[in-house]
């Protein structure tokens, strides 16, 4: 909890590509598109990140995203939690970062990027991580105790084994909530 005016606030940290806007759908359309392949979903750990960063930039990716239905409810929520987004994104993209969420009136109390995302849950004292990598939310699993680790289903992890990132398959280990972006809308609800 983070105390603000006085008022206690759980802390949330919330990933930003595919948990608050649509990122992956698009990446994979023009990824074909560019190479000719026919990749889907469940294909995204299987494109490198020189060649996403590629697309990202040919296509302006990271402008104009498509927001999730979970935006919504933070804006909605605002006053009543911590809000710290967090990305993978390379510190280049700081501006097409903040200029996107600024865009879309999402205001919130810190950003971090391309951190080692347990340590900051460790650090910040975070209450709740949500994020669609399952390696990201395993590591804050394992390493920051303390923060209850949400992984929001999509295509990509969604499956029989979950997750293969790196060429090799990663299990859900025992504590780690999982949800779709219509019970997590409702879980964020129901924490403030």
């Amino acid at each position: 909890m983070r105390y603000v005016d006085g008022v206690a606030k759980p802390i949330l940290w919330v990933d930003i590509d595919d948990v608050i806007f649509h990122l992956w759908p698009d990446l994979v359309k023009y990824y074909n598109l560019e190479y000719g392949e026919h990749k889907t979903l469940k294909d995204v750990w299987d494109i490198g990140s020189d060649q996403s960063y590629h697309i990202i930039e040919k296509y302006n990716l990271y402008k104009n995203m498509m927001p999730t239905s979970i935006l919504p409810v933070l804006k909605q929520k605002r006053k009543d939690i911590y809000l710290i987004m967090v990305t993978s994104r390379k510190d280049i993209y700081v501006d097409e970062t903040m200029s996107e969420l600024y865009a879309h009136w999402l205001d919130f109390d810190d950003i971090f990027m391309w951190e080692q995302k347990s340590n900051v849950c460790r650090s910040e004292n975070i209450n709740h991580f949500f994020d669609d990598a399952l390696h990201n939310v395993i590591d804050v699993h394992k390493n920051a105790p303390n923060t209850k680790s949400y992984l929001v289903k999509r295509d990509w992890n969604n499956s029989e084994k979950l997750n293969t990132f790196r060429g090799k398959s990663i299990k859900l280990p025992a504590g780690i909530i999982t949800l779709s972006e219509e019970e997590l809308c409702k879980v964020l609800k129901d924490i403030c």
